[in-house]
């Protein structure tokens, strides 16, 4: 064998890198993963800017404003871009081998003169270039960075060295995984699962320990660069501070040698262990039948003579005995196929499935399939906790509020990676498999399919929840914590979360991929709790130079806020916190009692708080109920399968069309006017006509409708202020309530909901009249309802539309809404925009 052809048999850029790299390329996840890439990274720059402050003077301070500025990027892309790698890399090799395993074609592969060396690294290389994509995109804000001064090259090339390494590594980790999972969601989980150990556990526990850094058994310096060499994300972080990074030397190249060769290990023991997972399965013995003399395959051991089957009846008698064995006489040696008989077949055991099997089968799904799969875990979870025990105790920290605060943190961040995770293979993985197929033949209704994985889910979130209580009774019993904090700690983790759980099996019936599933469903929480306040926060603060205090009260509906001031509440209590401070003219003391800080400036007590924080709760799960019913109703509608017989009338429950012609309904048709129309009405072109004037809704109709949810609407929002308002007026006027403050305070905050009422009456408006109902309570209550020119419903954007288009038909002096009165369709002009009619039930 030539040179060449020895190179080429370790080359990871073979056949299947080629092969892999033109599948990825042409999938649109990789495109929507560089605009969320740079989309996030741009907004984390502007934060960087926004707070990088305003200076003023001469061309001296410009230049070091400049230099700030150019440091301030650097800082924000080294964090972002080495975090991000960490999140992707997993993410791109979590299925790399285990849908080839899905799919059957892995031993078809390896059977091929392509070595499995070269099918492993080959899928490494192809995907870890999305990553290092992402960071060749992103080198134009290296480029501003030194444009704008205050770093160095050196710091520029550590920085992307790093984090090329990194991804490589992390890559590395769930390729290895996926070998032994078919499940991705499983593998990204336990991926993050060990870079958290390595990264985060195992470098606190050194340092606290061995005092690394502060003169302790490893020398100070030599043991800080040692940890930094092992950890990627502290050595970017030291490469940050010029100082720092030039007092470490050069460890980062270190840092970078080490996790290649980490990847290279992971690489090659994976290529073995592949081989010899093909090479075992190929020589696993068949069992074939004996060389002389018939036999029964398979022989019942446990029958006795009595339970053989008869012999067979003499021709012409009607009895039906058991099957008698049947001999294949197709050559030597002969095969004697054993039949059971009906008798035995119904001695077996059996078990009742329920009406609902996906419910009965979700209740028995574990959270890991295996039993070594569960001991490991489990040991590992008790040995975790055990050496965070004994790192807190050495510390002395064990009994310190704020540290149980930072532990329910982090119980909810696990509980929303476990949830959201499996909540987005709860239906995509049935798609991968050969089970959807099936799912959709069986006779359930979608309701019993969502219902169904949702409250396995649920059962498979129990021991995460029984570990977070048994940890929070223990601080109990130890007098740390009061008792009520274990139900605040449930309460928010579990409501709160229930929002992700549900958008879960929202994605995985739409998406079909799990990656892309759950990426998307993770994305969701923090873009809702991360994206969020950041996008307030940063046009604030550079505009109005008040972005803290704005970002401040966007934390209203998140559970961190409430989780992290619970805990620091119950400190202030224990140790009879006191505050002074001077506001309007006067000095203002407030005791423990009120020691429970508010989004702001609002200070409440502990009842107060409670119940804010269970409003947020019950916030989230009223989302998560009616994502959760949507879902339920229109699961037919988003496979694609064939639904039930179809109504229109004051049930009005589908998207069933009218017949053409169909006059008001008949007492025949039904009590209450229903109208039935089965599927083949839906085929009618033109379902609604202008001779039937009678189907369309009146003037005054719609009129008196529109009066009744405007009412709802402003009175929800006005009471909703009214509270607010309350609340701000006592924690503003503490020692007396001042007259001028509580009507300045009331009807600022009353102003407020008034405003607020219009932008949550156009979501109120689009949501009701996109319902299966289709209609508002005001509507529902005049008889009326909402449907597109063919009487289908309206999808939530057409709904958008109307209602956005009511402000044109105002702003014409009130002429769009009198069009109803000169049109046989009786249409306003927002019906028009939006295609779009009223009709009577």
């Amino acid at each position: 064998m030539s040179l060449l052809a020895r190179v080429a048999t370790v080359s990871p850029f073979g056949p299947i890198f080629g092969k892999e790299l033109r599948v990825t390329s042409r999938r649109k996840r990789t495109y929507l993963l560089r605009v969320g890439y740079l989309s996030l990274l741009l907004l984390a720059l502007l934060l960087a800017y926004a707070s990088s402050g305003r200076s003023y003077g001469g061309v001296a301070a410009q230049m070091q404003r400049q230099a700030a500025l150019g440091t301030a990027f650097f800082v924000a892309f080294t964090i972002f871009s080495v975090g991000a790698m960490g999140l992707i890399g997993p993410v791109l090799t979590a299925n790399a081998i285990g849908a080839e395993k899905l799919a059957k074609t892995l031993p078809v592969l390896l059977m091929t003169p392509i070595t499995a060396w070269q099918v492993v690294s080959g899928k490494l290389f192809s995907r870890v270039l999305v990553a290092l994509m992402l960071l060749g995109l992103s080198l134009p804000v290296l480029a501003l960075c030194r444009l704008l001064g205050g770093v160095e090259l050196r710091q520029m090339l550590a920085v992307l060295s790093i984090a090329t390494s990194f991804v490589i590594s992390c890559a590395a980790i769930g390729l290895f995984l996926s070998l032994f999972l078919n499940r991705a969601a499983i593998v990204i989980l336990l991926a993050y699962g060990i870079l958290g150990v390595l990264y985060i556990l195992v470098p606190v526990v050194l340092v606290a320990i061995f005092d690394i850094g502060k003169g302790g058994p490893r020398g100070g310096l030599g043991g800080m660069q040692f940890l930094m060499a092992l950890n990627p994300f502290g050595c970017a972080a030291m490469m940050c501070e010029p100082r720092i990074g030039n007092f470490l030397g050069d460890t980062w190249i270190a840092c970078v040698i080490v996790q290649l060769a980490f990847a290279a290990g992971l690489v090659g023991l994976t290529s073995i262990l592949l081989r010899r997972q093909f090479r075992n399965a190929g020589e696993k013995p068949i069992a074939m039948p004996a060389a002389a003399g018939p036999s029964f395959v398979p022989q019942p051991p446990s029958l006795l003579p009595s339970q053989l089957p008869p012999p067979l009846p003499a021709f012409g008698e009607s009895s039906e005995p058991a099957l008698p064995p049947v001999r294949v006489a197709s050559g030597p040696p002969p095969i004697v196929t054993y039949v059971a008989p009906m008798t035995a077949i119904a001695a077996l055991p059996t078990r009742e499935v329920g009406d609902n099997p996906v419910l009965w089968r979700e209740l028995r799904r574990p959270l890991l399939p295996k039993f070594w799969q569960r001991l490991v875990a489990s040991l590992a979870v008790m040995a975790i906790m055990l050496l965070i025990y004994a790192v807190l105790a050495e510390g002395n920290d064990l009994d310190d509020v704020d540290v149980q605060g930072g532990f329910a943190c982090v119980f909810f961040g696990v509980w929303w990676l476990l949830s959201a995770v499996l909540s987005a293979t709860a239906i995509s993985q049935e798609k991968e498999t050969d089970t959807w197929t099936l799912l959709m033949a069986a006779p359930m209704s979608g309701s019993d399919i969502v219902w169904g994985k949702v409250v396995g889910l649920l059962r498979r979130m129990m021991w995460p929840t029984i570990l977070m209580c048994v940890h929070f009774l223990l601080f109990v019993i130890g007098g740390v914590i009061p008792l009520w904090s274990i139900l605040f700690v449930i309460l928010m983790t579990v409501a709160c979360n229930s929002i992700w759980l549900a958008t879960g099996v929202w994605i995985s019936l739409r998406i079909k991929k799990v990656t892309f599933a759950v990426i998307a469903n993770l994305m969701l929480a923090i873009i809702a709790y991360g994206v969020v306040p950041l996008m307030v926060l940063i046009p604030a603060e550079l505009l109005t130079r008040r972005g803290e205090r704005l970002a401040q009260h966007t934390a209203w509906y998140i559970p961190y806020f409430y989780l992290a001031e619970g805990f620091e509440g119950i400190r202030r209590t224990d140790n009879n916190w006191k505050n002074s401070y001077y506001e309007n003219g006067r000095y203002i003391t407030e005791s423990s009692s009120r020691a429970y800080h508010l989004p702001g400036s609002e200070r409440v007590g502990s009842v107060g708080f409670v119940s804010i924080a269970a409003g947020c709760a019950a916030i989230h799960l009223l989302l998560a109920f009616l994502i959760l019913r949507r879902t339920a109703d229109n699961f037919d509608e988003i496979v694609g399968r064939a639904g039930k017989r179809r109504f229109v009338g004051v049930t009005d429950t589908d998207d069933a069309l009218l017949p053409v012609g169909t006059s008001a309904p008949s007492e025949a048709a039904g009590r209450g006017g229903i109208v039935a129309a089965s599927a083949a009405t839906s085929a009618h072109p033109a379902a609604l006509s202008d001779e039937s004037p009678d189907l369309y809704a009146s003037f005054g109709r719609r009129a008196v409708a529109a009066t009744v949810d405007t009412a709802i609407v402003m009175f929800a929002c006005s009471v909703v202020g009214l509270v607010w308002g309350v609340i701000n007026v006592l924690t503003e006027a503490v020692d007396e309530l001042d007259e001028s403050v509580t009507h300045r305070v009331m009807l600022n905050h009353l102003g407020v909901a008034i405003l607020v009422s219009f932008v949550v009456g156009v979501f109120y408006w689009a949501a009701f009249e996109s319902s299966r109902r289709r209609a508002t309570p005001g509507k529902l209550l005049m008889g009326i309802f909402v449907a597109d020119l063919e009487g289908r419903r309206l999808s939530f954007g057409k709904a958008l539309v109307r209602h956005v288009g009511k402000l044109v038909s105002a702003l014409t002096a009130g002429a769009g809404f009198l069009e109803v009165l000169f049109n046989r369709r009786r249409q306003a002009m927002h019906d028009r925009m939006a295609g779009a009619v009223v009709l009577r039930k």
